[in-house]
């Protein structure tokens, strides 16, 4: 029984020291999981914290880089339009003004397309080939449709030299972005392209294009700018150089993929986005989840920018705080837990251990607050009276130095300041310690490889009772980066600078919100006479305009807004609201000249979009103006006298027609009295004719035959003119039926084929079409046929060639049918050898008793036939042209539809 009583007890307190361990444990590790997941928390909120931070400020550089871009684009359209854009010399002055390497990082070219119409190609071509360009041409030939070659590029090198005559419109991507250009009147962006220089590689590019007008020339709509269009200037950019050239380290923490979600105008069915870059190739490394998402519109085009956090290798992870203290709490807690069950009769001494254990943890965790509240600097301390110093390993790491080699003394890392700062820092340590003013300065170090980096060292002396410093303490942060973005703000302000500097025919003027003057270029100077001192930060706007000129531009803008607008904001309040405004000022002189000016204020915002200025471009259009008031006033006087004149010739065609179709009618009605008495002469001419052969009169025989043959030609003229006359008079009437032209073309030619003969000709007849089939008057047609064919045969030269060929064709000149549709037709041609037709003859020979004077040989002819053809022609709804043959001889082509008379049912009329 005591021996069941005494092993219960013992079980008792064994179980006790196993549930005080327990409880220990519990206590102790639900503890280490509550800060494990207090200091994850905290390192979630600022690493999420910290990758917005840096994924807006990487979008919003790129951003800002394409407005710089931008800025010079307009720049480039500023220079095109004061200078015309045709002078290759100005191009290249304006290049020599321009460092492209180093103030337009990232842009790979720049670029000028004049616009050439057919109609001005050959004349475009003509000018470059006289001065110099013998090989320029355009590529790929345009056909003819409007050209957008490249007549000017920059930097001059052989591989840019290859885009010289390239046709920007034989492209979609190009013609897509260069049409929105035109119609928005702004910058566009284009979708991703790969330059000509760039054909093997196959690079990722894009370009920014801003279309270039005619000066003076309207552009409140999208008609008025396609008319004023006059070409286009561009900037190309690799999207890769473009990325590198930013000042953010693209590989630090995220993976970025930019894709390219096209325009404003939305493809049908969608189009999926476009990758154009991403900063990581398959041998670096996937990227992870996508953890951010920002878009960047610009140009009329949206990018999406993918920021993903990079995936390290598990072999460089280390342990971050949280985890320090998940793995050391739950070791700690395990140790605890087993020191309890232990030593659980041996209270005393636990619980020294316990003290020991919570003053060794509080040092450090102190030792952690110190580390985490300075992880992004180094810290370093010097006793100057011991000469024992402290420095963090973070000091390591911001000079480039490794762990392994980390120096052990603060002497070793004063050695690696610059030697032309090695001065500042020993002048700001002893002013410090003499005056007591702040130990803060700014450093160039030499890291190894002779890397040069900044820092900025800090620090604060401890001094005893009589002031005497005895130890000095402080940190050292890397500040690297901000001073390169430093540089490229400055270079960025400069190169602006030298923008403006080189804009002077153009007055360019900026302002702060309240109408202070910032920026005054040397073209307002010019422009406005005053000087850049003189406006700079004392003067607004207002002195250089009428004042009541703005008065009543105020007055105007409160009734439309429905606000007050007075003084400095007449100029601005609808580029507040609509980004920009342009109008016609008078700008006053410093000497009291009154000029007229085409102004364009547009709004500057910073990068949380509120305004943080704005910007003024103006450029006198005063001669402009002048000479557009002369031309008004010539336009009005000319249209009076061409009024007047309209009315004389009305007048005249009226009664010229009023004669022409009574001489028509005159020639119809006299049919029978004009053939009549010639049918008598040829009747007696033949009966005197054979009486003079029975009486062996040979004399008197002659003379009748040749009253025979006179009266023959006079019958066959009169024949020709009471034809003409009846086909003008429109009353000829046509038997239209089907019929098969090859055989009647076949048949015609039988009819002359020994008129043929006689002179040694050859007929080839050339059917191209397996249907040759027409409704038409089969004698009207043969008629029309036989007179070419005949007028073919009179004027080739014996032994020639005559060459008829039949071929499916439309009516020339696009003639619609009644459904609104081209007509189908067939067509005939005659080609023959002879002397060909002068071309100022080639409409005129269709006109009554009108010849070519290269065949008035006298060999015959009345005139008429080819005016008679004509009216057959037009009856059955056709045409008939003239022209030259390539070689040598006349062509005649004979269009008729394949139905004339069918209405929209497709019946017969």
């Amino acid at each position: 029984m005591s021996r069941h009583l005494v092993t219960t007890a013992s079980d008792r307190r064994n179980a006790a020291r196993w549930l005080w361990s327990l409880l220990v444990f519990a206590l102790l590790a639900g503890a280490t999981l509550a800060a494990w997941r207090w200091q994850s928390d905290i390192a979630n909120t600022a690493r999420e914290e910290s990758h917005i931070r840096e994924s807006a400020a990487q979008t919003a550089e790129i951003r800002n880089h394409l407005r710089l871009q931008g800025q010079f684009l307009r720049s480039l359209q500023a220079f095109a339009t004061a200078s015309g854009g045709q002078d290759p010399a100005a191009w290249q002055r304006f290049t020599k003004e321009i460092d492209i390497a180093r103030n337009l990082t990232g842009l790979f070219a720049f670029a000028y397309a004049p616009a050439v119409n057919p109609a001005q190609r050959a004349k475009f071509l003509a000018a470059h080939a006289a001065s110099g360009q013998r090989n320029f041409e355009i590529h790929p030939p345009p056909g003819n449709e409007l050209a957008l070659p490249i007549t000017f590029i920059a930097p001059d090198n052989k591989d840019l030299r290859s885009a010289i005559g390239f046709n920007l419109l034989s492209e979609n991507v190009r013609r897509e972005a260069i049409e929105q250009a035109i119609a928005s009147h702004d910058i566009t962006l284009s979708g991703p392209i790969t330059l000509i220089t760039d054909q093997k590689t196959r690079r990722t590019s894009f370009q920014l294009i801003q279309a270039v007008y005619r000066p003076g020339m309207p552009l409140n709509n999208v008609a008025e700018r396609r008319r004023a269009f006059s070409g286009i200037v561009l900037c190309a950019y690799h999207v890769d150089e473009f990325i590198a050239s930013l000042s953010h380290n693209w590989h630090s923490q995220f993976g970025l993929k930019i894709y390219d979600d096209g325009g404003n105008y939305r493809p049908d069915p969608p189009v999926p986005p476009q990758l154009m870059f991403t900063s990581q190739t398959a041998s670096e490394g996937e990227t992870s989840e996508q953890i951010l998402h920002h878009e960047i519109d610009f140009g009329g085009r949206n990018w999406i920018l993918h920021y993903g956090q990079a995936l390290e290798p598990a072999a460089t992870r280390g342990l971050d705080t949280a985890k320090l203290i998940l793995y050391g709490g739950l070791l700690a807690s395990l140790s605890l837990a087993l020191l309890v069950f232990h030593q659980a009769n041996q209270r005393q001494r636990a619980e020294r251990y316990v003290r020991r254990i919570t003053t060794d943890l509080r040092q450090s965790e102190e030792r952690l607050r110190l580390a985490n509240a300075g992880s992004n600097d180094g810290l370093w301390d010097q006793n100057l009276q011991t000469g024992e110093e402290y420095m963090s390993p973070r000091m390591a790491e911001i000079f480039g130095i490794p762990a392994t080699a980390m120096p052990d003394s603060v002497a070793a890392y004063i050695q690696r300041i610059h030697p032309d700062d090695a001065s500042k820092r020993r002048l700001a340590l002893r002013r410090h310690f003499r005056e007591n003013t702040a130990f803060d300065v700014e450093l160039r170090i030499i890291k190894p490889h002779s890397e040069e980096g900044w820092v900025r060292v800090r620090g604060e002396a401890v001094r005893d009772g009589t002031g005497k410093p005895v130890r000095i303490a402080g940190s050292v942060s890397d500040i690297t980066e901000r001073k390169h973005f430093e540089a490229a703000l400055l270079a960025a302000n400069l190169l602006m600078q030298s923008v403006l500097d080189a804009a002077t025919e153009v007055a360019i003027i900026s302002c702060q919100p309240d109408g202070l003057i910032t920026v005054f270029n040397k073209g307002a100077e010019k422009m406005l006479g005053y000087s850049a001192t003189e406006m700079l930060g004392r003067q607004t706007p207002l002195i250089i305009h009428d004042p009541q000129e703005v008065a009543e531009r105020a007055d105007e803008l409160s009734r439309e807004l429905g606000e007050p607008v007075a003084g400095f904001a007449a100029f601005v309040a609808i580029a507040r609201r609509h980004e920009s405004e342009q109008r016609e000022w008078s700008y006053l002189r410093k000497d009291g000249q009154r000029l007229t000016v085409a102004l364009v204020v547009t709004a500057q915002r910073d990068i949380a979009g509120e305004i943080c200025g704005y910007l003024g471009i103006a450029v006198d259009i005063s001669e402009r103006k002048e000479a557009l008031r002369e031309l008004q006033l010539h336009r009005d006087h000319l249209q009076d006298l061409v009024a007047e004149r309209t009315i004389r010739l009305d007048e005249a065609l009226r009664q010229a027609q009023a004669a022409n179709i009574a001489k028509s009618e005159f020639l119809a009605n006299m049919s029978h009295e004009l053939r009549t008495p010639m049918h008598a002469i040829l009747s007696f001419s033949e009966l005197g004719k054979d009486r003079a052969d029975a009486s062996n009169h040979d004399k008197l025989a002659q003379y009748f035959d040749r009253i025979g043959h006179s009266a023959q030609r006079l019958l066959a003229l009169i024949n020709e003119l009471l034809d003409l006359a009846k086909l003008e008079a429109g009353r000829s009437n046509l038997n239209h039926t089907r019929t098969e032209l090859l055989a009647l073309i076949r048949h015609a030619g039988a009819q002359l084929d020994s008129l043929l003969q006689a002179r040694k000709l050859t007929l080839a007849i050339d059917c191209v079409t397996p249907h040759s089939e027409i409704v038409c008057d089969p004698l009207r047609i043969e008629q029309v046929i036989h007179n070419l064919l005949a007028n073919a045969i009179k004027f080739s030269p014996a032994g020639g060639h005559i060459a008829v060929q039949l071929f499916a064709s439309q009516l020339p000149g696009g003639q619609p049918d009644e459904n609104g549709k081209i007509q189908p037709a067939l067509g005939i041609r005659f080609i023959d050898q002879g002397l060909g037709i002068p071309p100022d003859e080639l409409e005129s020979i269709f006109g009554k008793f009108v010849q070519s004077r290269l065949t008035k040989t006298g060999a015959g002819g009345t005139g008429l036939g080819l005016a008679i053809c004509r009216e057959i022609v037009a009856l059955h709804r056709g045409t008939i042209v003239a022209e030259n043959s390539a070689g040598a001889g006349a062509c005649f082509t004979v269009t008729l539809p394949l139905n004339p008379w069918t209405d929209q049912s497709g019946q017969h009329e």
